[in-house]
């Protein structure tokens, strides 16, 4: 009786263990929709402004634009020639 017992008891938990194993759901998934990580250009500004200093170790400009306000930038590391810019000129 008590192997019964047992054996049931056993079936019974790998039942139970069995129904608590989940596949991934499908809707838990992240799915990425290409068109909404575009850009899409509409209008185009145009501005400039006076290099009032370059930090080239740090990748920073400081411009002054328009109306004398200034404006530190960073600039990334697909500009190659932030050596070459100086303070004082007009980009």
């Amino acid at each position: 009786m008590k192997k019964t017992i047992l054996a049931a008891g056993a079936v019974l938990g790998l039942l139970l263990v069995g129904g608590c194993a989940t596949t991934p759901d499908e809707a838990k998934t992240a799915k990425v929709n290409p068109a909404a990580t575009q850009l899409e250009i509409r209008d185009q500004i145009t501005a400039t402004a006076i290099v009032q200093s370059v930090d080239v170790e740090n990748r920073q400009v400081t411009l002054k634009g328009k109306g004398g306000k200034l404006h530190t930038i960073s600039v990334s590391e697909g500009v190659r020639n932030l050596s070459q810019i100086k303070s004082g000129d007009r980009v």
